[in-house]
């Protein structure tokens, strides 16, 4: 009998594990493909969600092929798993069975840190799953070089690519969003099993913007996260800190202008009267003091965006210039000139946010609105710094 082993932390599992399993299962005719999920991983993840639950997850997830089953071998092994003691014990399950150990390319790059990794040369086959649409040449060579240093025995098996994994699937989860056709439907009303990491989980969030926020204002604040995290990404900025205060900017701005006032005065809110008078203005300021009083944010680079991304400030951060310009670029946003303004914020952020304080100052004139002194010292001090440069 051919026995195809799929071992990893399945962190979750998600349907790439599936589709790798049956595409060696048909190549090498293998009886069955047994999924493995790791107990205590000698390179640990951070936030690793509890074993027994990947292990149930895993088992859920392969039960409608009569072909795969989930081994809980290393789920409840004590201390660090290795999988050079997972196939010892393998052979004595199966004693005199083949064994083709199924791995990715980015696994083929690490075998040499394995525990013991010589011991099992002649033991297993290793079917090397290539994602690329053409093979590398490095996956060959390295392949090679251990073939020729530990007698190992490669295979590589072509298949369906894709460009999903189980940290997109946290991804996901963490920002609110399905992960439905991701992960296997056999799980997905079990995700709220599944450990986020910190810096990927914004759950608590959502929920407190959800709980201020409509559906077409919602829908604007996702608009402005996704335009945030692509600008942070492009400037350097803490990614993590983007989406937060691009999901926290406006949950002030559905209140009228008297609930605006009272939560002002029940958290101590300290701004000038004009922005006091005026909701379009108050609701940055105030959106921040309850960032910082409901939710226990202290960070003062989050707090500021927040708070100034309606007006601008002089001596903004790149932070808040980024929430300032993804408030007002968000693919929503239709207005003359904006996409200009989106040409610029791809390539200068100073430029971008010069030409938007501009335009802003350049219609409140028009419109015989008051000019906000923020939003002037802003412009003022962008045409210092951009004459520098």
């Amino acid at each position: 009998m051919s026995i195809g082993i799929m071992g990893g932390t399945f962190n979750p599992i998600h349907i790439g594990h599936l589709i790798i399993g049956e595409c060696a299962r048909e190549k090498f005719q293998l009886n069955k493909v047994i999924y493995i999920p790791t107990g205590e991983p000698p390179h640990k993840t951070s936030n690793l969600t509890n074993a027994d639950v990947r292990y149930r997850l895993v088992e859920l997830a392969v039960q409608d092929n009569p072909h795969f089953e989930a081994s809980s071998i290393e789920t409840y092994r004590p201390g660090t798993t290795y999988t050079v003691d997972t196939i010892t014990e393998l052979e004595k399950m199966y004693p005199g069975e083949e064994f083709y150990y199924i791995i990715g390319t980015d696994t083929l790059f690490s075998l040499e840190t394995w525990k013991d990794v010589q011991l099992l040369a002649g033991r297993v086959t290793f079917v090397v799953y290539d994602r690329q649409s053409k093979r590398d040449a490095k996956v060959l060579e390295k392949s090679q070089y251990l073939q020729e240093k530990y007698n190992f025995k490669f295979e590589y098996c072509d298949g369906p690519r894709f460009d999903f994994s189980s940290t997109l699937a946290r991804k996901l989860l963490g920002r609110g969003f399905s992960a439905r056709y991701i992960i296997p439907e056999a799980i997905t009303d079990l995700t709220d099993e599944i450990q986020i990491e910190p810096e990927l989980d914004f759950r608590p969030v959502i929920k407190f913007v959800k709980s201020k926020l409509g559906s077409e204002r919602l829908l604007h604040t996702y608009g402005v996260v996704e335009v945030a995290e692509e600008m942070a990404s492009l400037y350097g900025v803490d990614v993590n800190k983007a989406i937060t205060a691009a999901f926290l900017h406006d949950t002030a701005k559905p209140l009228t202008h008297t609930q605006m006032l009272l939560r002002a005065k029940e958290l101590s809110l300290s701004v000038d009267e004009d922005t006091l008078n005026d909701p379009n203005l108050l609701h940055g300021p105030l959106a921040a003091e309850m960032a910082k009083n409901d939710l226990g944010i202290g960070d003062e680079d989050i707090l500021n965006a927040i708070s100034f991304h309606t007006t601008g400030r002089a001596g903004m951060s790149t932070l808040e210039k980024i929430i300032y310009m993804a408030d007002l670029t968000e693919q929503g946003r239709d207005f003359s000139g904006v996409q200009k303004l989106r040409e610029q914020l791809s390539t200068d952020l100073d430029i971008a946010m010069f030409s938007a304080l501009e335009e802003t100052i350049k219609y409140l004139q028009g419109k015989n609105h008051k000019i906000h002194i923020n939003t002037l010292n802003a412009r003022d001090d962008l045409i210092l710094k951009i004459n520098k440069k």
